[in-house]
């Protein structure tokens, strides 16, 4: 099967240099990446191949990634790819300098036995499970 992609683009009026320093600054992803409660940076920050894990929170689940940088054209191109929890789930970033402003280019591409699991779970917890039944 042929991978899913989703893409979402958009404008934000902030330099295209301190959107690529937010999303490629692995501790600062917290601040933008859903879900994500903290990142820990790999020892080396050199960009390509670097690899950081991220932990994921929501509704009270509990996950951990790790992601390797396959992507970085400072300050244009920034992608990973995850290596564990979604293993081969393909993140891109291409920003495009529009004067003042910055717009973005944001695809996701991820395999359809990732998004079968998705639908597998149920949308609520057990415990509010129970009551609606």
């Amino acid at each position: 099967m042929r991978p899913v992609s989703f893409t979402y683009h958009g404008t934000v009026g902030v330099s295209i240099d301190r959107v690529f320093e937010l999303i490629a600054d692995p501790v600062r992803m917290p601040e933008w990446l859903p879900n994500c409660t903290f990142a820990v940076p790999g020892p080396n920050r050199k960009g390509k191949g670097d690899r950081h894990r991220l932990h994921f929170e929501r509704n009270g689940r509990k996950a951990d990634a790790v992601i390797e940088i396959i992507e970085y054209v400072p300050p244009t191109t920034y992608g990973w790819v995850e290596i564990i929890h979604r293993r081969g789930a393909k993140t891109f970033f291409k920003l495009e300098f529009q004067g003042g402003s910055t717009r973005i280019n944001h695809e996701a591409r991820l395999d359809p036995r990732h998004l079968a699991r998705l639908a597998a779970r149920p949308v609520l917890p057990e415990e509010k499970r129970a009551r609606h039944v």
